[in-house]
């Protein structure tokens, strides 16, 4: 693998008003992070939060999927006081933003964690291998 075998850029990453993602690919290993900040409740619900626009297909390797860090602002619930991570999905083009959850698994954080105004900010980061 050579420098020639990287690329990087700025996807497209929406859910807020303001943000800010790039990204690296160095051979078929992507590094993704960004910023997303004001982030509109809105019609959002109780729909599970997830961030979509990465570049490139995050490839399928069984069982394993990609997870990264992340940090939020303005947030609220029990879902956030376990503690909270990105998971990438296999075959797709997004992560999910989940929750620990004791003795069961994980869950999936939903809007409803959000500020009520346009105040909530996301910050992560995630490395994942691509198709």
């Amino acid at each position: 693998m050579s420098v020639r075998d990287s690329e990087s850029g700025s996807p497209n990453i929406s859910s807020s008003t303001n943000s800010n993602c790039r990204y690296i690919k160095v051979g078929n290993k992507v590094t993704i992070e960004g910023l997303l900040l004001d982030i509109n409740k809105g019609s959002l619900g109780s729909t599970a939060l997830k961030i979509t626009g990465f570049p490139f297909t995050i490839k399928s390797t069984g069982s394993t999927r990609p997870h990264g860090a992340i940090q939020v602002n303005n947030f609220g619930g029990a879902q956030v006081e376990r503690g909270l991570y990105v998971q990438g999905q296999a075959n797709g083009t997004h992560a999910l933003i989940k929750s620990n959850v004791t003795d069961t698994g994980a869950s999936t954080v939903s809007a409803s964690a959000l500020d009520s105004g346009n105040a909530s900010d996301i910050f992560f980061s995630l490395t994942y291998i691509a198709e």
